[in-house]
């Protein structure tokens, strides 16, 4: 019985056999990957090309890359804007119930990429809304902080974060 639960894998391995996945055009290798996602209200913006928004772009490659995961994988995303949350934050306002950077850290769970967990993941995904600023120490340091690590972590963002400098100092 497949369930949402505290935690998926083992630390075995360096990584680099076993599946893998490709986030807009960068393709790596590794069993467990975490998307660190911006869901800030500027995402709600027109893509350069004037083709749909960039969120709207960000969910079609995020959806199509969780839906290549193997079997054998393990997913997490990590939402955020001027916080970090996971699809296991209470809603609809996911932005002020995320982890601001200070305190304890939330935990971060991996899904085994089963069909059924996969299409849960997805589900949240596509009713994820967009707000707030640009923030990436919150979702960078919940990525880090899993257990066992991630083998792969895709940061996308469309602009500088306001904790920039956080980020360079503080990450270890």
């Amino acid at each position: 019985e497949e369930a949402f639960g505290p935690g998926f894998g083992s630390s075995d391995g360096d990584g680099s056999g076993g599946g893998g996945t490709t986030f807009f055009g960068s393709h790596r290798k590794g069993k467990r990957v975490v998307f660190c996602v911006d869901f800030s209200g500027s995402m709600d913006q027109s893509t350069a090309g004037g083709k749909g928004t960039r969120i709207a772009a960000l969910k079609n490659e995020l959806v199509s890359a969780i839906k290549k995961l193997s079997p054998h994988m393990s997913v997490s995303v990590v939402f955020f804007s001027t916080t970090g949350w996971t699809i296991e934050t209470e809603g609809p306002d996911y932005f002020s119930n995320g982890w601001s950077g200070v305190g304890k850290l939330p935990p971060v769970l991996w899904y085994p990429a089963s069909d059924r967990l996969k299409a849960e993941v997805i589900s949240q995904v596509q009713k994820m809304p967009v707000k707030g600023g640009t923030n990436w120490y919150p979702p960078l340091k919940m990525a880090f902080s899993m257990t066992p690590q991630p083998d792969i972590v895709y940061l996308l963002s469309d602009g500088a974060p306001r904790d920039g400098t956080t980020v360079l100092s503080d990450m270890e």
